[in-house]
């Protein structure tokens, strides 16, 4: 598990609260839950990362998961889940191509123009 902030000297926060600080930013545009997190476990080895991503996903009780490794299908399953209980539609359009060479995936709903699921991954 990250220790530090990549390309800084600033320990890592934890997850949980990195997803409080994601939440309560993203809520200024819209009310936001996480419901899944992408994990980065490159340097670890096949055991130590499916360790990390299943102690994970029990810590926060939410759908964690390697996309490289364990590819995106639950973590697109959580998102269309929790479309799903917001009573929107599954989203209907290709991914936008990310901006600024960051990895980021953005779904935009087509009943609620204003709803819409990110997935970023750093």
């Amino acid at each position: 598990m990250r220790r530090m902030v990549i390309l800084t000297e600033h320990p890592m926060p934890p997850l949980r609260e990195v997803i409080r600080i994601y939440e309560g930013m993203a809520t200024i545009i819209e009310p936001s839950k996480v419901v899944a997190v992408a994990a980065n476990t490159c340097k670890l080895s096949e055991a130590e990362a499916e360790r990390v991503v299943r102690r994970t996903e029990e810590e926060l009780g939410i759908v964690t998961a390697d996309l490289i490794r364990q590819g995106p299908g639950r973590i697109v399953e959580a998102i269309l889940d929790r479309h799903a209980e917001l009573g929107l539609e599954a989203p209907s359009a290709a991914p936008q191509e990310p901006r600024s060479g960051r990895s980021s995936t953005t779904w935009t709903s087509t009943e609620r123009p204003s709803s819409r699921t990110t997935l970023t991954s750093g």
